[in-house]
């Protein structure tokens, strides 16, 4: 199926669903692949989906490659649940696998197993609640994903998109897993390169995240003075928008920004980098029950440290990562 004429539709648009099941097809748009809105009990397997705007032979633009959201366009709330996506082959000019950012009603319980990510203009894996969505119960795995501009982009977001009169409460990400995740090559045309944000709310903490043999190769070559960037509470949702708008600069840390988290644990993870980068690995700007496990991390050869805390993290947990030291304490404002 082919959208060649570049117009604002997408291929596929399930919107109010109560079982669907897409099987085999090869997509190509210049907008969304597949949306799936306030649906339940879908199945996506062996797909092929292109959503990639060309310029002559160069990436210019899209969108979302396979998107899940909550809106109000049927003129009520209605959930999200039980999606499954399997062994699918996907180049995006926004978001791989996206998660908003339409996010009204709960979305829960999306599995994504064997998936190749070849491009994404944004992320390759997005979760964002922006319009008080609970969103729970997501597992990824045998994802490899390159071209992209971040790996991970995981944010709660006050945007507060809520029809008139309805009393707006922030959003929740919880329950989520990665296993065997790898991303290399990153960095693309269309916006280049940016860190992992796992970025909650000060009310509203992402919880209980589980990363297991998950790598990740950056381009990296930021100097030492990119690691000082504070980056503001904000309720941007959009990554790109996100270095440009607001902090006008990368974020401080060449893997991961984790702030207002609870019970995040990493374990036999990699991370490092193709070009010299002095930016920690890891920063760790408030939250608790943090665990790093068997975490190999490349450091720059100017870095002051791998994993800098800002703030305070109660009950962080450095295990078996090597040249860092054994710690299961609470830590405020400390570098290792």
């Amino acid at each position: 199926i082919y959208n060649g004429g570049g117009g604002a539709h997408y291929v596929i648009l399930l919107t109010g669903c109560d079982s669907a099941a897409i099987d085999g097809l090869n997509l190509r748009a210049q907008r969304d692949g597949i949306d799936i809105m306030n649906s339940s009990n879908i199945s996506i397997t062996n797909t092929f989906i292109n959503s990639i705007r060309y310029e002559g032979s160069q990436e210019k633009g899209g969108d979302d490659a396979i998107k899940i959201g909550s809106d109000y366009s049927l003129g009520e709330i209605r959930e999200c649940s039980n999606i499954t996506v399997r062994n699918c082959i996907i180049s995006a000019g926004c978001n791989g696998l996206m998660i908003g950012t339409e996010t009204l009603g709960p979305i829960s319980n999306c599995s994504f197993e064997n998936i190749e990510i070849n491009f994404a203009g944004k992320n390759g894996i997005g979760i964002t609640s922006n319009d008080g969505s609970v969103v729970s119960g997501l597992n990824y795995r045998n994802v490899s994903m390159k071209k992209v501009l971040s790996p991970f982009f995981i944010k709660v977001s006050d945007v507060k998109r809520v029809p008139a009169g309805q009393t707006y409460t922030t959003g929740k990400i919880s329950d989520v897993t990665f296993e065997n995740v790898t991303a290399t090559d990153i960095s693309n045309p269309i916006n280049g390169e940016m860190a992992n944000a796992i970025w909650g709310k000060p009310n509203s903490a992402i919880e209980n995240i589980r990363f297991d043999n998950v790598s990740i190769t950056v381009k990296g070559g930021q100097r030492l003075s990119a690691a000082g960037t504070k980056p503001p509470e904000n309720d941007e949702r959009f990554p790109q928008k996100l270095i440009e708008d607001v902090l006008h600069a990368p974020l401080p840390a060449f893997g991961y920004y984790i702030s207002h988290v609870k019970n995040i644990v990493f374990n036999n993870c990699a991370l490092c980098f193709e070009k010299n980068d002095d930016r920690p690995a890891f920063i760790l700007d408030d939250g608790s029950g943090i665990g790093l496990d068997g975490v190999a991390m490349q450091k720059g050869k100017g870095a002051e440290c791998s994993v800098e805390v800002r703030d305070t993290v109660s009950n962080l947990v450095l295990h078996d990562c090597p040249g860092l030291p054994e710690i299961n304490e609470t830590v405020s404002e400390k570098k290792f």
